[in-house]
């Protein structure tokens, strides 16, 4: 990391700097990814509405739906950008974040089995087999380097560290049983949104890892995705928490603070990225 903080991008590298990829079975692949991204939006709508059918996916009590509608739109967002550009070197980032979550869920589904909760059996065979998937979804895509190979700004991966902490941190407590999170939850639910902390603090990590911008690229677009839909509720809670600062966890003002800060860096970078990305168009063309 120490290297690739000292390699901003630099705004006279065009932003064009591609590779060439592997042509075979990119249709294929752009179908499987699209079908998925629409399986993520209808199941974000189904968290969000609170559809019944939420109950034969979720085995704990659901006390924050439009958490993990948002959760499901973040992932759903950089698979339809990857469908739309092509970039399937960057499915690596998708399969790590996507294969920590889900084998979090495993870990978070042992000690409800062990003391007979039925409801996790198939919730924790469906994700083992996930975790599987995205193994394998991980080595098909390291025949497509990433497209964007310029190195990303070291704002940005000073962000993704900081984020990453913020994440992996209180994450992996709850993983353990120690709750952190902004407010109260059930053990069972408590662990499971661990996973997706921990989770979402590895595409971070990836980010780091591998500092193109193809992949800073996914984590912004994801988080901003993510940022957005929980802002829409924040005029709602925010009136109970200045009510009672006293009585509202210091995490959970940590939690939207970060929100709102997170998306506005989110919304700089990304445009900084595309205006940068015009005036190379204008100096190619020139």
């Amino acid at each position: 990391m120490e290297r690739t903080l000292r390699e901003p991008l630099s705004l006279h590298r065009s932003v064009h700097q591609r590779v060439e990829l592997p042509r075979s079975g990119t249709a294929l692949a752009r179908g499987i990814l699209a079908a998925a991204a629409l399986l993520l939006c209808l199941l974000a709508l189904a968290f969000w509405m609170r559809w019944p059918i939420i109950g034969l996916i979720w085995p704990a009590p659901v006390t924050n739906g439009t958490f993990l509608a948002a959760i499901a739109a973040s992932i759903a967002a950089p698979v339809l950008f990857i469908v739309w550009t092509g970039d399937f070197g960057a499915v690596r980032a998708g399969a790590v974040t996507l294969g920590a979550i889900y084998a979090g869920f495993v870990l978070a589904s042992l000690p409800p089995l062990a003391v007979g909760n039925s409801a996790f059996t198939p919730f924790v065979v469906v994700s083992a087999i996930a975790v599987a998937g995205n193994v394998l979804m991980f080595r098909w895509a390291r025949a497509y380097p990433e497209r964007e190979q310029q190195a990303t700004p070291s704002a940005v991966l000073w962000f993704f560290a900081i984020s990453s902490i913020m994440l992996v941190v209180p994450g992996v407590a709850a993983l353990l049983g120690t709750d952190l999170m902004p407010s109260p939850q059930p053990i069972e639910t408590l662990r499971l949104y661990g996973a997706i902390y921990a989770g979402a603090g590895a595409f971070f990590l990836w980010g780091i890892a591998r500092p193109t911008w193809s992949n800073a690229r996914l984590v912004l677009i994801a988080f901003l995705v993510y940022d957005a839909l929980r802002l829409t509720v924040l005029p709602e809670i925010l009136p109970r928490m200045l009510a009672n600062p006293a009585g509202t966890r210091t995490a959970s003002w940590i939690y939207w603070g970060a929100v709102i800060a997170s998306a506005l860096f989110c919304v700089v970078f990304l445009m900084m990225a595309t205006l940068h990305r015009r005036r190379g168009h204008r100096i190619n063309r020139s």
